[in-house]
């Protein structure tokens, strides 16, 4: 997995900072399996796809200190 992204930060006063921020995970080919049991308690084993992980990312973050 590989989550490559780009933060800013804004400061808004001496001891105040807002960041701002983006990334897309890759995954590269996880597999993604899991058992349930139906009504008969036969187990079902159902496959996810292989990039349902891959996504977009966004954040927004407050610091306080003195910086």
């Amino acid at each position: 997995m590989v989550e490559p992204g780009v933060d800013l930060e804004f400061n808004v006063v001496k001891f105040f900072r807002i960041g701002v921020g983006a990334s897309y995970r890759f995954t590269n080919g996880v597999s993604l399996r899991y058992k349930q049991l139906d009504a008969n308690f036969d187990e079902i084993v159902t496959e996810i796809d292989k990039d349902a992980l891959d996504s977009f990312s966004f954040n927004l973050s407050f610091k306080f200190g003195w910086f």
